[in-house]
């Protein structure tokens, strides 16, 4: 009874068919979640961009105004600070994930040859983002970048 109620909806919807091509997918014997990480950094960057080039508009870059211009957006202007908090939360997440993703690297050998200019990309990449980070810090011009 069950079966031929099943294969009714079968024949109409095509749930086998769906099943096989898209859930019974095969996926590679070495996927699990460590993999994860290079994605996850590529989609913070991708914040970084967009939060940052929100920011852009209300940043001045002088000494006496940096700061004030940050707490100008944060209060004045409509999700300013949501803005600011995403683009810095972002930024230590990226820090984070890069860390985690340069583990995994190590871990696995993959900077061994014919992989070697992929890590050599990913390790300028790496260093270019934490000298953003530190520029990043300095902006605002408060007791935060005085100190670090």
């Amino acid at each position: 009874m069950i079966k031929t109620l099943v294969d009714w909806f079968d024949l109409r919807l095509g749930v086998r068919d769906f099943y096989d091509r898209h859930i019974a997918y095969p996926l590679p014997e070495g996927l699990n979640i460590w993999h994860v990480f290079g994605g996850l950094t590529i989609g913070c960057i991708l914040i970084q961009f967009i939060t940052g080039f929100y920011m852009l508009w209300y940043y001045i870059p002088l000494p006496d105004l940096a700061h004030q211009s940050i707490n100008d957006m944060c209060n004045q202007t409509s999700f300013g600070a949501l803005f600011r908090n995403v683009h810095r939360y972002s930024a230590t997440l990226t820090i984070v994930f890069i860390f985690i993703h340069f583990i995994h690297i190590l871990a696995k050998r993959s900077y061994r040859p014919p992989r070697e200019l992929n890590w050599w990309t990913g390790l300028t990449l790496a260093l270019i983002f934490v000298m953003f980070l530190i520029t990043g810090v300095v902006m605002p011009w408060d007791w935060r970048s005085y100190w670090e």
